[in-house]
């Protein structure tokens, strides 16, 4: 008989991290391979020895994938893997059994796992495991995903939407400058001759629009110098909308019509999932980690639709829109980097600039800070979940 010790860990993979270990790993041992193989649900109970071991194998595994797609889902399950918790429901009814072989523990084992992830959790803001993993891990654009798009919204509804009317504003005017050079010859960015076009049409945020007059006295303004230009280039690129042909940025032909009035549903759709999926929210603000937050957008889109009716402090919304795997990382923080200001780079400013909340700004020290936020009509107009 084989008496299964306490301390246990389980990993939940998603279809992708699954296809990922059986097509391309290369440091993953058999006994983890045929794990991943043979686990139903693809739910995967170990002793935190052999629990530690394949997080390590992981870890090989990102510095040798074979493209950064495949780099991403190893860097990404890795992260999460390290802060996934002992399961504390295996551990109480499975200590101390007798199980005739390995095979008849990983049976119960999942058994109760796959009871567990079919139960409400309070934790997770009322959903089960299993409706927070659909969340998590599904496309965007899948039939069985929860999170549905509405492409069908008119150009009345978008119009103040900053990142709407900032990339269109991009795109029309490079358009407009075919053949000129918008590119700066060495990095790559949008060089100054486009941006003194752009500048005083530019819908900015609230640290930009401080920042600006300053920089117009020192006339100095480039694509470095303002985080709404910086991220409006890149969130294009990232939506495929322009490429660089040096020495100019190029409007691809075939989303040309997206400019359309018609078509500004299909233009925000595109802008929108390149923003919060393909996109890295910390590009550049210096925090490290956090990923949590990009990785469970989805469960924290759930959340703000259902809890921030009303302006909410931001101390508030911290608590109610987070996984507790987030909450873990923003408590990792520096204690010289508050949470407050960590959520604002990260997910209220880039959700403002999508038009999906409304947030109330006040200012302290001379500069501007987010005292409450509620989500906008659009939200509701443009984001749907169904289990």
């Amino acid at each position: 008989m084989v008496q299964i010790a306490t301390n246990i860990k389980t990993i939940a993979l998603s279809p992708l991290e699954r296809e990922a270990i059986l097509k391309h790993s290369k440091y993953i041992e058999r006994y983890y391979y045929d794990l991943v193989l043979k686990s139903p649900n693809e739910v995967i109970p170990l002793h935190e020895p052999d629990y530690l071991k394949f997080r390590s194998q992981i870890g090989q595994e990102i510095e040798t994938a074979n493209n950064p797609q495949i780099e991403d889902i190893f860097a990404r399950l890795y992260n999460r893997l390290s802060l996934n918790p002992v399961s504390k429901r295996l551990v109480e009814e499975l200590s101390g059994r007798d199980f005739s072989t390995i095979e008849a523990y990983q049976h119960e084992a999942s058994r109760i796992m796959i009871q567990h992830n079919a139960r409400p959790d309070p934790e997770m803001g009322g959903l089960s495991p299993v409706q927070v993993s659909a969340l998590l891990y599904s496309d965007w654009e899948s039939a069985n995903c929860p999170l549905k798009l509405n492409q069908n919204l008119g150009i009345e509804e978008l119009k103040n939407v900053s990142l709407f009317h900032n990339a269109r504003l991009l795109l029309n005017t490079l358009i407009e400058m075919q053949g000129e050079p918008t590119a700066t010859e060495k990095c790559g960015l949008l060089n100054r001759k486009i941006t003194s076009r752009l500048i005083d049409r530019l819908m900015l945020g609230k640290i930009d629009q401080v920042i600006l007059p300053i920089l117009k006295q020192k006339r100095n303004i480039d694509e470095e110098s303002l985080k709404t230009l910086r991220i409006l280039r890149v969130v294009c690129q990232c939506a495929d909308l322009i490429h660089l042909r040096k020495p100019q940025y190029v409007v691809k032909k075939k989303y040309q019509d997206l400019l359309l009035d018609e078509n500004a549903g299909k233009l925000y759709h595109q802008l929108f999932t390149a923003y919060l999926r393909k996109y890295n929210l910390g590009y550049g603000d210096r925090l490290g980690g956090l990923d949590g937050i990009q990785d469970t957008m989805g469960y924290i889109l759930y959340r703000i639709q259902k809890t921030l009716k009303e302006f909410t402090s931001v101390s508030t919304v911290i608590d109610r829109i987070f996984l507790p795997a987030v909450m873990k990382e923003l408590d990792s923080l520096p204690k010289f980097v508050k949470k407050e200001f960590a959520i604002r780079i990260r997910l209220l400013e880039p959700l403002e600039e999508l038009g999906i909340i409304e947030c109330r700004w006040e200012e302290v020290d001379k500069m501007p800070q987010i005292k409450e936020v509620r989500k906008t009509q659009l939200l509701d107009r443009f984001i749907s979940f169904k289990f």
